[in-house]
């Protein structure tokens, strides 16, 4: 694996900031393989070096990529090297809102009829794998999870409280990505849970039944029902922040090159750089925000790992603002589930699942990304 990914960076990157990258994504692909052994040492700064076979340069923005994605840190000392952490959820979460804001950029109501029935498809997905592992030590009803959550809205409190008891990660994710999104592409205002409680007790009463009773046809459509009615009633959402540089869970956010990171992106999302985009050489960057040559370059590592810079040669030189790419976001989602260790095997069986709920001939950009980073995911279980 080492030698592979020498032989491709030395066959097709000359520069340092885009080898860095491919080792970074080297690394994430090799600790998915090994099952991701969160809490161990994975390997030191110089058998790092040795098995990949780079610079000390190019291994330093390697590891701050890392760090960024919530893959790990290095801890120096005897005994030191690359630590392997569990990366946040809120990091995946993040990076496909972000995706998807900028993708829809015009709110003419498009996005939010995918966001409904993307949550329909998960709610029902989440309420089959409730009934498939309810039991008597785990029977924590969903009408007890949604009284616990008064602050936020009834549609949002049900499609988390579903996810959470499915105990299933993916749909975690997927489950709080299309409550932020709806945030951004609702109308505003919003009710408040204790309005709703008594008019849907009924429904939600019918829910629990079932799926205590293991009763998955019956909970698929009383989930539905209820997503349905709570719908109805939710007047809107209330703005959330969310962007994949300012997520927790990160170390660069207590770092100069993360403050410098989240700086180039949010100026890039407001347009300080203009139409074309152009953010120049890496020595105006410098200059532009008074910060040392290198922690510019670590940043622009970083910026480039995450598809949201590029450098160009020729009579333009310097770099550019990207078009926003899925590569970001599936990376990370893949690299959550890794770090929780679901089984690749149950990918496929998800996969189906998520199919027949939202029907063979439908199309939604966000069922459709969640399908890819399981196939993504179950992809690593394959031998190379």
């Amino acid at each position: 694996m080492t030698g592979q990914f020498a032989a491709r960076a030395s066959a097709t990157v000359a520069r340092s900031g885009r080898r860095a990258a491919l080792l970074a994504r080297q690394i994430e692909q090799d600790l998915c393989q090994r099952h991701w052994p969160v809490g161990t040492v994975f390997a030191s700064r110089q058998e790092l070096s040795k098995q990949y076979r780079v610079g000390e340069d190019c291994l330093r923005d390697a590891i701050r990529i890392l760090e960024f994605n919530g893959v790990g840190r290095m801890r120096p000392g005897p005994g030191g090297g690359l630590f392997v952490g569990r990366p946040s959820i809120n990091l995946p979460v993040a990076s496909v809102v972000g995706y998807f804001r900028v993708v829809w950029e015009a709110e003419d109501g498009s996005a939010y009829r995918a966001i409904l029935s993307a949550r329909a498809t998960i709610i029902a997905v989440a309420a089959r794998l409730c009934c498939q592992r309810i039991d008597d030590k785990n029977g924590t009803t969903v009408q007890e999870k949604i009284v616990t959550s008064p602050k936020i809205n009834p549609s949002d409190a049900l499609i988390t409280a579903l996810a959470d008891l499915s105990a299933d990660p993916m749909l975690k994710l997927a489950s709080r990505s299309l409550v932020t999104l709806s945030h951004f592409f609702g109308e505003p205002g919003g009710i408040s849970l204790k309005d709703s409680r008594i008019d849907n007790r009924e429904i939600l009463c019918e829910l629990t039944e079932s799926i205590i009773a293991g009763d998955e046809q019956g909970s698929v459509f009383h989930a539905k029902r209820l997503l349905d009615f709570l719908e109805d009633r939710d007047d809107g959402r209330g703005k959330q922040l969310s962007d994949p540089f300012m997520s927790e869970g990160s170390p660069l956010n207590r770092s100069r090159v993360g403050q410098l990171v989240r700086t180039v992106a949010t100026e890039i999302n407001t347009g300080a750089f203009g139409e074309e985009k152009f953010l120049g050489s890496a020595a105006i960057l410098a200059d532009r925000y008074a910060a040392a040559l290198g922690t510019v370059k670590q940043a622009l590592a970083v910026l480039e790992d995450a598809g949201v810079v590029a450098v160009r040669r020729g009579r333009s030189n310097g770099w550019f603002a990207c078009s926003p790419s899925l590569e970001l976001p599936l990376r990370q989602v893949r690299n959550y589930l890794a770090s929780c260790q679901v089984d690749f095997r149950q990918a496929p069986r998800l996969i189906e699942m998520i199919q027949k709920e939202s029907g063979d001939g439908s199309k939604n950009a966000i069922i459709d990304m969640l399908i890819q980073a399981l196939e993504s995911y179950a992809a690593l279980s394959m031998p190379t």
